[in-house]
Order: C-alpha cells, then structure tokens, then sequence
C-alpha cells in the first residue's frame, strides 16, 4: 500500500506551493511622474488590460489631461464670457428704453401743465410713476463695480449717493453701463480718493514722432462686429428680445434696435 502511493504519479501541486513568491523589491518602482499620473487614472503598462496600442507613458498621458483641462478652461471663458454679453446688452437696452420713455412723458408733462390740461398731465403722473417701479436686469459690470467698491457702497450714504447720481447723468447722455461705471469710478477717485486704497493709475506719456516718422495706421478689421456675427445662443437673445421689447422705442425700428443690442454685447470685449 505504500509503495502504491510512492508510486504515484507528480501532478506538480506541491511544486507551486513551493515556488518562491516574487520579491516586492523586485517590482519596478513609480516615478514621481508615474505616481501622480496613476492618481489621474493612469495605469503601467504591465497593469494595462485595453488595447496595447492605446497605452501611453505618464508623461504623455499627463500632456493629454492638461490640453483637455486648458479646452476645458477656454471653452467655460467663452460661455461667460457669452453669458456676461446677453446679460449687459439686454440691460443696456431695458435701461436706454425706460429713460427715453421717462423723457417723453416728462415732456408731456410740461406741456400738459403749459396748456392747463389736467387729465393729460395726470396721466404722464402715472405713466412716470410705473417706469420708476420697472428696474432693468443689473450687468455684470454693475455688480462688478459694487464687488470691488464694497467697502463704501452702500456703506457710506454719501459716496453712494453721489455714484448713483453721477451714473444717472451718463446714462442721460447715452453711455453704456460700462461706460458709465468706467466714467463714475473716475469721478469717485477724484472726489472721494481717502476711499480707494490705489490711485488711479496714469498711462505713461507718449513720446511724439519725429518729423519724417512713418505713421502705423490701424489695421482695419476684415469683419465689422455686429448683428450677423454674434454667437448663435447671443443671436437668440437678441431676437426674442427685439421680440418682446422692439416696439418700446419711439425713436428706433426693430433694426435699429437689434443692432445696438449687438453693439452693447460686443461692448468692452476683446476685438
């Protein structure tokens, strides 16, 4: 019986038991390179189970996550970007409409008042007294402004007033909320600078051309911006607001309209 079992064939088993198991020494070790890759996901190639054509080292695969990172950053810029457009454009637009309304029925006023008629004059009351309850969307610049001034706005009652003032007044003449916060910002700096920590900073002076100086001219650009170049989603915009909005302008057709709402998107934006 024994020897039965002497005789019995080897199926290795006891050879694999045996067998000694590999050192972790012995494993190749990460580079510093390697370990941060293989946080982003990245595998050796010892360890990758696709395709053997699609492997690539750390530190092409490091490159790859950084230029989908950077298209990544550039393409929520441009939404913004977009965004902050539709936003300022239109409250450009609600704000240039209910000013222009304010002056026709302040004029209508005087020339009820003129001519003693008191029904009309009642009415231009009540139609002055819902354009003050209509509030167009603030723009971004608005906010902006009250971001970086917020150690005053609002605070101090005075250089509140004053702003506001000021901000009005250049919106009677036209300007943009851009151009109106740029211009009110100029006139805080000089009236109240104990408010700001920096003073405005002055461009250097430019030194004159001698005589016989060949002048740059401005490149012209091959496409003006406007109307037929916004963005499809800014183009959007811009029609369902000449939709709703068109017929507020006493002085401006549906194209007019939809024209400066263009002109107040691309406003301060990169050329």
């Amino acid at each position: 019986m024994m020897a039965e079992l002497d005789d019995a064939p080897d199926d290795g088993a006891d050879d694999d038991a045996l067998a000694p198991v590999e050192d972790q020494a012995d494993l190749p070790e990460l580079s510093e390179v390697e370990q941060i890759a293989a946080e982003l996901g990245w595998k050796p190639e010892t360890d990758w189970k696709g395709d053997k054509a699609e492997w690539r080292p750390a530190a092409d695969f490091m490159r790859s996550k950084a230029e989908v990172g950077r298209s990544l950053k550039k393409v929520v810029r441009g939404l913004e970007k977009q965004v902050d457009g539709i936003s300022r454009a239109s409250a450009a637009m609600t704000d240039r409409a209910i000013t222009d309304a304010r002056k026709q029925w302040e004029a209508e006023h005087d020339r009820a008042v003129d001519e003693g008629d008191k029904d009309a004059a009642k009415v231009a009351v009540r139609e002055l007294a819902k354009l003050e309850q209509q509030t167009p969307p603030e723009p971004p610049e608005a906010r902006d402004f009250a971001e970086r001034h917020a150690s005053w706005y609002k605070k101090d009652a005075e250089a509140t007033g004053y702003a506001v003032n000021r901000a009005q007044y250049y919106a009677d003449q036209g300007l943009s909320p851009a151009r109106q916060l740029a211009a009110v910002e100029k006139d805080m700096r000089q009236l109240f600078p104990d408010l700001f920590d920096e003073p405005e900073a002055k461009a250097p002076a430019k030194t004159p051309p001698s005589v016989g100086t060949p002048q740059r001219t401005a490149r012209p650009t091959a496409r003006e911006k406007g109307y037929a170049t916004l963005p499809p989603e800014a183009r959007k915009a811009c029609d369902a607001y000449v939709g709703r909005n068109g017929t507020r302008f006493a002085n401006m057709n549906a194209t007019q309209v939809r024209d400066q709402w263009a002109k107040d998107f691309y406003e301060d934006q990169e050329a």
